[in-house]
């Protein structure tokens, strides 16, 4: 009896002991299986979700996660990609440990384009570009019209021309471009009788009439309209003088600042000619006018054309 009972009590401690070795083992071996895998978990950083994923130690990322069906989404914004700190993830950046990688977003904006209130046509199609950079190889060709010709595009808010390397930064998500045009012109004036200045609307006065000057000492004359057309063309202005009105034309010098002041949307500018430090050495009457051309290189049938004020100015000189 007392033999079984010892039997009994080895054959259970030796059993005792085989069940601590198993169980050394099993937790070993879960020990050693934990220390081979690491998790790597995603903060879209305002993006959708994206779930943990376990990599053996060492390993990397799929491509998926990289820029496949794995990348959040985050609407009106690109996924730049993931990142540890600062250092981006690559398809070649390896974990050996449990990481939390967070995504890097850069916001988008909309480009569109307009070839003008009111203008006929297709405008170009529009384009999404990442905030502050240019339109770059997405910039349009430059569009047509018949009749017109195109200066560019511009943002009308504030009047700036916007090429393929201009940067374009705003608070909205949509951006416009404008088409801007200049008409051709085949002749610088419809009118025969002075085809680039109205007939009618002649430079207003010349003044002061009547002035009294001594001889050697300086004076200044002027010239003024408020409706110079120029139609597309570049004024340039002329001062002449003559010993009796009126006489054969005397050339006396070039007339100094014309100051242009155009109207929104109209033709029409305000013209003003000064001649200034004028000296006649010698006492007499003398008579002063402006003649005023209008060049215009587009033109194909007249380049240029000429008025001259309606009134000469007098001038008595006295020794």
């Amino acid at each position: 009896m007392k033999q079984r009972l010892r039997l009994t009590c080895l054959l259970f401690a030796l059993c005792s002991l085989l069940f601590a070795l198993l169980l050394t083992s099993c937790v070993e071996d879960a020990a050693a299986v934990t220390d081979t895998i690491v998790t790597i978990t995603f903060d879209s950083n305002g993006g959708t979700e994206v779930e943990p994923v376990q990599l053996e130690k060492g390993g990397s990322l799929k491509a998926a996660y990289l820029t496949g069906n794995k990348v959040p989404k985050y609407t009106g914004n690109r996924f730049v990609g993931w990142f540890n700190g600062s250092t981006q993830v690559t398809n070649k950046t390896t974990f050996t440990k449990s990481t939390t990688l967070k995504a890097k977003w850069v916001r988008q904006i909309t480009v569109n384009f307009s070839r003008g209130e009111n203008i006929s046509g297709t405008p170009p199609s529009s384009v999404t570009i990442d905030e502050g950079t240019a339109l770059g190889s997405k910039y349009p060709p430059n569009p047509s019209r018949t009749g017109w010709s195109f200066l560019g595009w511009f943002d009308i808010t504030n009047g700036d021309q916007y090429t393929n390397s201009t940067v374009i930064n705003t608070q909205s998500d949509t951006f416009t471009l404008t088409a801007q045009w200049e008409e051709d012109i085949d002749h610088p004036l419809e009118y025969a009788e002075a085809p680039a200045i109205h007939p009618g609307r002649h430079l207003a006065e010349v003044y002061p009439d009547g002035l009294t000057v001594k001889a050697g000492v300086e004076f200044t004359i002027q010239g003024l309209s408020s409706n110079v057309e120029r139609d597309g063309g570049v004024l340039s202005a002329q001062w002449y003088r003559a010993t009796t009105p009126p006489a054969e034309n005397k050339y006396v010098g070039e007339a100094v600042g014309i100051p242009l002041a155009p109207k929104p949307n109209e033709n029409p500018y305000e013209l003003s000619v000064k001649y200034e430090n004028v000296v006649e050495p010698e006492a007499g009457d003398f008579w002063y006018w402006v003649e005023v051309t209008n060049t215009n290189e587009k033109a194909t049938i007249q380049k240029t054309a000429s008025t001259k004020t309606m009134n000469q100015l007098k001038v008595t000189v006295t020794e």
